[in-house]
């Protein structure tokens, strides 16, 4: 079990499904316990926080109470007492969110790569759905673990965007970090990380002003100014500190093993440091020391780079200090030492000066200071071709303030992230002009390398004043085959330097940028299915978003890329192309990655021929760690299945994600199903989206000025609007936008006609998404003349269908039955279809939406007419084939799969009765008449009585006679008397009998039980002369039910005892269920509890199999009243409070009529008079339409008895007596013996001789009366007779107690009423 305190207080069962923890006070409970993490908390402690000031009136039977439900949630075993209160104890399987959380934060801080670092982090986060104990925001109890939960997620996001920025991105950063400080403007570490963020994204004069708006906050808000690191952060800003630049890895030094290195050291040629190694986030040279914890903000290039010289081979250049001298990164806060002419040297390292040229060029290697590391094959680092130094300012090198100048603007001089040298070709690399070979080629010291050094055709052009990096011409890379330059060549031989445009020297993949969409509004709803889909771009190369068009797939690839997009990610768009080609596509790809058609790629193989653009894009991206987003796929699918098994095939680093309405069907693809929002976050969807355009709107009755009528009926509108259009982002953007015009309630009303009202987008989104119309349109024009035929006729059905439903109606003109399958499938994978498991196999279904536009498309055609009758006639056959099997040991599966064809059910009745209505009746008369038995068994009476008043009303003149007669049946049964038609003129005798035997158990439903009895026994007559045992058997239920109530237990007995047998042996589980109520009753007034408990327990497991709602909250109230009886109180009250839950869900009265009864019962027996009260006047003011006469007679019997415990003989004598009248018209002998005994109780009151002789004559006679019924009044029921006894015999004495009770024996019942009335009615008019 997982349990969620990161949002909204949640519980989730070990499949991950969702348990609904119902009641406030329940919910409340297990907050305040998690909150105590595992520690007991006292009783008192929970009643307080429950309660507060307004204690109940048993405080900890309330508690008590509340535990109960907890558990019944929980487990027992998870919610213990322990002194001096309760404590939950979780399994080790158990997880709560707020405790994994943690455990991956200390993961994440024992993570030295940043990377690593920031998505564990960014798991952690992913896991909270909103403010901790939001739904608990104004509890005490929870303020402490809600504030420290707070403080502990604001840290990690922290950490995080200080993990994110040390991994190079600081482009997203800068952007994401604004609207968490602006929530929290003090905190001075996050002001940090945004201002190193927007430095280094090249927005200077925004990080010096968000630490002027800091500084100026907290002089006005505290009178503090900014610490001491901050300080110093601004400061090296203000002198445009290099060590603030991105820190730009290069190849190590091989030439001198370095000295103790802190971590394992990075694979050989890769270009990169691992993060908390020697030098972490800058290039580590020879000798360099370890980086202390907390450098990563500040990169100090330690090695020959940093002193301005280049790495060329590994005999050029000189480290700073190399061998002899540590140079120390320090703490983010430390100052820079600017030497000669601003050039920087190594933090901390305040002692060492570097000797510079002219400019602030730093001097060549061996000049003072400076020890020179010069090998035999040694070059003079950037020489030109006169062996003059390199100009300043140039390629990176240190400009005349120090600050390196950086390469020229566009895609394709876009600066790695990591420093990583872009190969030829890549978005990275400038156009290659044409010159001498090895003219410009990269200089490796640089923070931009891989952008080429332009060669100068003139030594004036060595000036920083006249040199323009857009007027140089640098030569393209060589070939393959070409020489390696010599010492004496142009350009350096840089270690980073690529040999071939497509051979990179550098064994490492190579990273890029990228050019992902920036969003303009939260992403909702979406937050674990975007952790989930990051975490398996971690571990799949190939990754398929499907799902239909506008369900979110663009919007979520996107937000996944940023996710991952540390080593680049780049968003192609296909939707603008048609008829496209893998080539084409290509060429598109390359285009958006800057790749040039005349970049080199591979040598031809004969040296001639050209290149594809494929094979091109392949070799440029071959060598790059790189994302590629392919949005809207699905129109060029099969280019788009081509492009990406070569590019996967011959690019190892690569990773696709594509959005796409099919799927791709390549090995090695994982196929990610992009579902509709859930209710609950379409509804905050919709309501950010609305309340964006439509100012003041606020659908939450929990909101300001949300509160009153009107804001649930709007809260229920938007709950409509959002079921209606299936959860479809697009579809609810859309409908937003209507708000200001229509409002919610009118809006949901005219969602009939979606298409017209749907049909204003964002002026920003593309043609096909503007309109709902013009989504479904987009679909719709990719499909083959097949699949439209199917997907029309596939709108006919309502809810879906069966593989054999589709089959049956699809198959017609243009389409063969045996090529159904292959085209739904086919629409399944285009994401028009939904697939979904049904208790016969697969079921398909269209999206409302979807669903609307097919049926219009239908509409359009002459096939119209044709589909539906297929589909009239294929749910006819299967209903008729059901009903026979509705009463035999395959009835669950019949009844399950008739509940999931029910709206495909009612569309066929529909089309049936409007086919009568023109002269063709026959379908529409069998169908009803199936469908009848099933209404009965699954109680949709209701439906029943409409459905089969519209087939009379269509077929006026040609009426069924057997339709009529199961139509007064079920008007019976929905509480109206009725008369019932003739019987006669129905031919087939059996369904003559058991349309009778309905009507019969109609008539006893509404209390006429004489015309019951006359109506079973004919129906029973038919069955016998049949041997249909079926009838037989529900004839003779019916005839127990009928003795229960007259109270002829003998008959009762011998009639439930054989109907039970004889469905048992039909295997008919309903009509087993209709004999438990009879036979359970029988034992516990036998006092044979054990055996009632059995025969509860037997009808729960039944209703509970064949889900039959209202037959489960009759058995829990049964086996309620069986815990009273055993004076198990808190039992008895959880077991009828569940009864009511359920009556209350199912709209079941008469079962919230028998749960507030046994809680009545359970409240006066336990001593809590006012609540049982409370519970009686529910029932005699909510429910007055539909009780019983018996219901009647123990309401008032309980309400006189609970008049007697409080002194009110009058009020007490009333009620009886009413109760006595009851009884009387009831002639059942044991209410009879109930009222007597409640007036014995009233007549003992006064304490008097009289009163008290009265009172146990009323006992004998009572005594009697159960008597007289083989059902003397149980042990466990004699409270209130064992209390009248005590109270007459105290005044009477023993013998006079006796003789009196023994006279009340002789007496009949109405001399027993007599005398109870002649003696009380003082009283009652009194009371009146």
């Amino acid at each position: 079990m997982r349990l969620g305190v990161l949002g909204p207080l949640a519980v989730w069962d070990d499949e991950g499904q969702p348990v609904r923890v119902a009641e406030t006070k329940v919910r409340a409970l297990l907050a305040d316990l998690l909150a105590h993490e595992g520690r007991p908390v006292s009783a008192d402690r929970l009643i307080h926080d429950l309660w507060g000031d307004r204690l109940p009136g048993n405080p900890a039977g309330a508690l008590q109470a509340k535990v109960s439900q907890l558990r019944r949630v929980l487990g027992r075993e998870r919610l213990v007492r322990q002194p001096p209160g309760y404590r939950l104890r979780l399994d080790p399987a158990d997880d709560v969110d707020a405790a994994r959380f943690g455990r991956l934060v200390a993961q994440a801080r024992s993570v030295t790569d940043p990377r690593a670092r920031a998505a564990l982090l960014g798991e952690a986060l992913g896991l909270w759905r909103g403010p901790a104990y939001a739904d608990f925001a104004d509890a005490e109890f929870a303020r402490a673990a809600r504030e420290c939960l707070a403080e502990q997620r604001l840290a990690v996001l922290e950490e995080r965007a200080e993990a994110r920025l040390a991994a190079g991105d600081h482009l997203l950063l800068a952007g994401e970090l604004a609207a968490l400080v602006a929530e929290h403007p003090l905190r001075e570490r996050l002001r940090a990380v945004q201002m190193r963020a927007l430095y280094r994204a090249g927005h200077q004069g925004e990080a010096l002003a968000s630490y002027e708006d800091l500084r100026i906050r907290l002089a006005d808000e505290l009178g503090a100014c900014p610490g001491p690191a901050v300080s110093a952060l601004h400061r090296a800003m203000l002198r445009q500190d290099p060590a603030l630049d991105p820190a730009a890895p290069v190849r190590p030094d091989h030439t001198t093993a370095p000295s103790a290195p802190a971590t394992t050291p990075p694979a050989p040629g890769s270009g990169t440091v691992p993060a908390g190694s020697a030098g972490a986030g800058a290039p580590a040279g020879p000798g360099a020391a370890p980086a202390s914890a907390g450098s990563a903000d500040v990169g100090v290039r330690a090695g020959a780079a940093d002193l301005g010289a280049p790495t060329g081979s590994a005999d050029v250049g000189a480290p700073a200090g190399a061998a002899d001298a540590e140079v120390p990164v320090g703490a983010a806060d430390a100052e820079v030492p600017v030497g000669a002419a601003g050039t920087g040297v190594p933090a901390g390292d305040a002692g060492v000066r570097v000797p510079t040229g002219p400019a602030g060029v730093p001097a060549p290697a061996g000049s003072a200071g400076v020890p020179a590391r010069v090998g035999p094959a040694a070059v003079q680092a950037e020489a030109g071709r006169d062996g003059t130094a390199a100009p300043a300012g140039r390629a990176g090198l240190p400009g005349p303030a120090g600050r390196a100048v950086p390469p020229p603007a566009g895609p394709a001089h876009r600066e790695p992230p990591h420093g990583g040298a872009p190969q030829a070709g890549s978005p990275h690399a400038a156009p290659p002009p044409a010159g001498p070979p090895g003219a410009g080629a990269p200089y490796s010291g640089s923070p931009h390398p891989g952008v080429p050094y332009p060669a100068s055709p003139r030594p004036e052009a060595s000036h920083p004043a006249t040199s323009d990096p857009e007027d140089s011409h640098p030569a393209p890379l060589p070939p393959r085959t070409a020489p390696v330059p010599t010492a004496s060549a142009s350009a350096p031989a840089s270690a980073s330097a690529p040999a071939s445009a497509s051979a990179p020297a550098s064994a490492g993949p190579v990273s890029g940028p990228g050019n992902l969409p920036v969003p303009l509004t939260a992403l909702i709803g979406r937050e674990e299915v975007l952790a989930r889909l990051s975490r398996l771009l971690g571990t799949q190369r190939l990754v398929t978003l499907t799902g239909p068009g506008g369900v979110g797939k663009t919007r979520l690839a996107v937000a996944a890329a940023q996710e991952v997009a540390g080593d680049g990610a780049w968003f192609v768009e296909f939707a603008g192309v048609r008829d496209a080609t893998a080539d084409d596509l290509a060429d598109l790809v390359a285009a958006t990655l800057g790749i040039r058609d005349d970049t080199p790629s591979v040598p031809p193989a004969t040296g001639t021929g050209a290149t594809s653009p494929v094979r091109r894009l392949t070799a440029a991206l071959r060598d790059r760690r790189t994302l590629l987003v392919l949005d809207n796929c699905e129109h060029v699918v099969a280019a788009a299945a081509e492009l990406v098994a070569l590019l996967l095939r011959g690019a190892p680093h690569l990773r696709v994600l594509t959005t796409t309405q099919e799927p791709l069907a390549l090995a090695g693809e994982t196929v990610f199903l992009v579902e509709p929002l859930p209710t609950p976050d379409a509804v905050r969807l919709f309501t950010e989206r609305a309340a964006a355009r439509a100012p003041g709107f606020r659908p939450d009755p929990g909101e300001p000025g949300g509160t009153g009528a009107g804001a649930a009926a709007d809260h229920a509108a938007v709950a409509e609007i959002c079921r209606r259009l299936d959860g479809i982002p697009l579809a609810l953007e859309l409908a937003a936008t209507r708000v200001r015009a229509l409002g919610v309630r009118e809006l949901a009303a005219r969602l009939g006609d979606r298409f017209r009202v749907l049909t204003s987008g964002q002026r920003g989104a593309p043609a096909r998404q503007q309109t709902l119309r013009a989504v479904i349109d987009w679909s719709w024009e990719l499909l083959s003349a097949p699949e439209r035929l199917v997907l029309s006729r596939l709108a006919a059905h309502r809810d879906g269908c069966g593989l054999d439903a589709a089959e049956a109606v699809c198959a017609g003109p243009g389409v063969a039955r045996g090529a159904v399958l292959d085209l739904v499938t086919r629409l399944v994978e285009k994401s028009l279809v939904v697939v979904a498991d049904g208790p016969a196999g697969p079921r398909y279904r269209l999206l409302e939406s979807v669903a609307a536009y097919a049926a219009e498309r239908l509409r359009e055609t002459a096939d119209e007419a044709a589909t539906r009758e297929r589909h009239l006639r294929h749910y006819l056959a299967l209903a008729e084939h059901a009903e026979r099997r509705l009463r035999g040991p395959r009835q669950r599966d019949w009844l399950t799969r008739l509940d999931t064809e029910a709206c495909n059910l009612r569309a066929a009745l529909d089309e049936a009765v409007r086919r009568a209505a023109e002269g063709h009746s026959e379908e529409a008369v069998r169908l009803a008449t199936a469908l009848s038995w099933w209404w009965l068994l699954r109680g949709r009476l209701t439906e029943a009585r409409r459905a089969l008043a519209a087939v009379l009303t269509a077929t006026a003149g040609r009426c069924d006679p057997e339709l009529a007669l199961l139509h007064s049946g079920f008007v019976l049964l929905t509480g109206e008397r009725t008369v019932t038609c003739h019987a006669d003129a129905v031919p087939d005798p059996v369904r003559r009998a058991r349309a009778l035997w309905l009507n019969a158990y109609g008539r006893f439903s509404v209390g006429d039980l004489d015309g019951s009895r006359a109506l079973n026994t004919r129906a029973l007559i038919h069955f016998e002369a049949a041997d249909e045992q079926w009838g037989i058997a529900a004839a003779l239920g019916l005839r127990a039910a009928l003795a229960l109530v007259r109270g002829d237990l003998d008959g009762l007995a011998r009639d439930g005892q054989r109907s039970r047998a004889l469905f048992r042996g039909l295997g008919d589980r309903w009509g087993e269920l209709q004999t438990v109520s009879p036979l359970a009753a029988l034992a516990e007034i036998r006092g044979e509890y054990e055996q009632a408990a059995h025969r509860q327990h037997e009808g729960l497991q039944i209703a509970r199999e064949l889900s039959l709602e209202a037959e489960v909250s009759a058995r829990l109230s049964g086996l309620g009243r069986l815990a009273l009886l055993a004076r198990d109180f808190d039992r008895a009250r959880d077991l009828h409070e569940q009864a009511r839950r359920i009556a209350v869900d199912q709209g079941y009265k008469y079962g919230e009529i028998h749960a507030d009864m046994g809680l009545a019962l359970g409240a006066r027996r336990s001593g809590d008079i006012d609540a049982a009260e409370a519970h009686l006047l529910r029932i005699r003011d909510a429910h007055a339409d539909v009780s019983s006469p018996a219901g009647y007679h123990l309401l008032h019997a309980e309400l006189g008895f609970l008049a007697e415990l409080r002194g009110d003989a009058a009020r007490s004598a009333a009620h009886h007596l009413r109760s006595l009248r009851i009884a009387h018209a009831l002639g059942e002998p044991r209410a009879l013996a109930l009222s007597l005994e409640g007036l014995a109780g009233t007549a003992a009151l006064g304490g008097d001789r009289s009163g008290a002789a009265c009172a146990a004559l009323l006992l004998g006679a009572a005594h009697a009366a159960r008597r007289s019924v083989g059902a003397p009044l149980p042990a466990a029921e004699r409270g209130d007779v064992d209390r009248v006894t005590a109270a007459a015999r105290a005044v009477l004495g023993r013998r006079g107690f006796t003789e009196a009770f023994e006279r009340g024996t002789r007496l009949g019942p109405a001399e027993a009423e007599r005398h109870a009335r002649t003696t009380l009615a003082a009283l009652a008019d009194q009371a009146a």
